[in-house]
């Protein structure tokens, strides 16, 4: 029977590989390439919706080929490229969509080391006073 006053032996570590500093470099450009093109589908998606959502006569085409070369379709593209509100939309929601990237890949890439590697703690209490009263001076 174990001795229940004995104290608990600890469990032994288990060592993370060994990664070559060019195989780790390799593979944050792989993540890195994989989140851009995620982001970039992401934004014309957004932005082909938005065309398509805003014009019903090119709804009424449906999404193929043919709609990418109607002449329709170029010229309100070239329309909602130039507004704000639209432009706005669709890199908010693309934006999101790639930052939920960024972070899930770095923590399946980082596991537990993820916080150091995005230097995520917080700022020390002088220097957050410090930036938030010059970026309020610059606000004003």
């Amino acid at each position: 029977m174990d001795d229940l006053s004995a104290p608990e032996k600890p469990s032994p570590e288990v060592p993370r590989p060994y990664r070559p500093p060019g195989l780790e470099m390799a593979m944050g450009v792989a993540l890195f390439t994989l989140c851009f093109s995620v982001f970039y589908t992401a934004q014309v998606g957004f932005f082909i919706e938005r065309i398509l959502a805003t014009t019903p006569e090119l709804a009424a085409i449906g999404l193929g080929q043919g709609l990418l070369q109607d002449d329709r379709f170029v010229a309100r593209w070239t329309e909602l490229g130039t507004d704000g509100n639209t432009i706005g939309m669709v890199s908010l929601f693309s934006g999101l969509i790639g930052l939920a990237l960024v972070l899930a890949l770095t923590w399946w890439w980082k596991r537990g080391r993820m916080t150091a590697f995005l230097a995520l703690r917080p700022a020390p209490p002088r220097e957050f006073v410090k930036w938030t009263v010059v970026f309020v001076s610059v606000f004003l």
